[in-house]
Parts: C-alpha cells; structure tokens; sequence
C-alpha cells in the first residue's frame, strides 16, 4: 500500500529526476499525475463501489446523484430493488407515466446524467417499521478521493498502487517530448494493470472492491 510521497519518488525514479530541486517538476505537478492516474485507472476497473442512503420525499420524482458520481449500479427503494430505466423508455410503461397517480415506486429511471427519478412518485403513505420513510439506496461506481497530502492513500485496490507511477511519468515524458520513454512508461503501466488484473479476476467481486455506506445523500430537485 503507497502513499503519495512514495509514489511520487516512484515516478521521480523513473523519470531519473530524484532530486526535486533539480528537476523538470514540481511535486504538485507530480500529484496532479497521480490523481490523473488514480481517477483513470479508477474509471477503468470500475472502483471504488459506493452505497450511500437517503431518505426521499414524499410528492417528489427526482433526486440529484453524488458529486463524485461515475456510474449508477442499483437502486433500492424501502430494501425493495427497483428496475433501472432511461427515461426514454418509460413511455413504454405508461403513456401517461409523468401525470400518473402518486403511489410506492417501482421503477427508477435516469433522468439525465445526474438525476434519477422515481415512477410511481412517492406518495404519503410509505411505511418502514410502522413509521413513515422514504429510503433510497443506491451503489454506485464512484470518482476516486483526490490525493493532497503526503500520507494520502489512493483508493484503489492496494495492488494497482504500483502501476500509478508509470502512468505519471508516462505524462512527465510526453511534457518533455522524449516520446521513446512515454510510451515505454504507458507499456509498462497496461501491463502491471493487465497482470493484475488477472489475478484479482480470480476473487468474487465482493472481495475485488470496497464498499462505503453513510447517509449523506441529501442533495435533490423537484419534479
């Protein structure tokens, strides 16, 4: 497991620039190539998955999705999971699906990018345990943490840790127009990635990837 600070030597050893005081970057710039690294290869394995819960309103259809958002997995209403839809094809549910009644949703729906809409939309006779809620649930492939201090911890799976610098320094060589060592530094990060992917291939999914869950989903717009 790396931290920033060693994976930033990493790169300067690959670059053959240790020295920080001499050298063609700084160490914010290297950190930029590092969350470019982390936030790239993080959209390609598909990491880290999220869980986050809300509770929802009665009377409202749609609700904005996190900030650091990438990709909608499930969603949940009150433990129930729902069908996932494009609002596209919700015409084909209902004619009139966005004047039907209120009631308990059944379908989730992307209502653009950063919205997701529930159909039926709530009413105000939702119960969970006796009590009136509106849970939502959603997992969710989610942007990696930025990096910023020394002592961070990229939120990938520890293994891909070793691959970041390749990928920093690939951006270091191609700045510098030395084109030979650019794509010799992004050779070796696919295949660390390619390698390693295959050996994680080989654990169920559930042990592949973290999973955080807290109730801190709040932002929403009205239908």
């Amino acid at each position: 497991m790396s931290t920033l600070a060693t994976l930033r030597t990493a790169v300067r050893r690959y670059i053959n620039e240790l020295d920080n005081t001499n050298s063609n970057f700084t160490d914010p710039e290297l950190t930029d190539y590092l969350n470019q690294a982390t936030q790239f290869l993080g959209t390609q394995m598909e990491w880290p998955i999220q869980t986050e819960l809300a509770t929802a309103s009665p009377n409202q259809a749609l609700y904005q999705l996190p900030s650091d958002f990438i990709e909608l997995l499930d969603i949940y209403w009150n433990q129930t999971k729902l069908p996932l839809l494009d609002r596209a094809d919700m015409g084909e549910i209902s004619p009139s699906w966005q004047q039907d009644p209120i009631g308990t949703p059944r379908i989730a729906y992307r209502f653009d990018q950063q919205t997701i809409g529930l159909y039926n939309v709530p009413d105000t006779l939702q119960q969970l345990n006796g009590v009136s809620s509106y849970q939502l649930q959603i997992t969710y492939i989610a942007i990696p943490p930025t990096l910023i201090n020394d002592s961070d911890i990229p939120d990938l799976q520890s293994m891909y840790h070793m691959a970041l610098p390749f990928y920093a320094a690939f951006i270091c060589e191609h700045r510098l127009g030395n084109s030979d060592r650019a794509d010799l530094n992004l050779k070796r990060y696919d295949q660390h990635r390619k390698a390693l992917m295959g050996r994680l291939d080989k654990f169920a999914d559930d042990l592949k990837r973290f999973r955080w869950a807290w109730n801190s989903w709040p932002d929403s717009r009205n239908p």
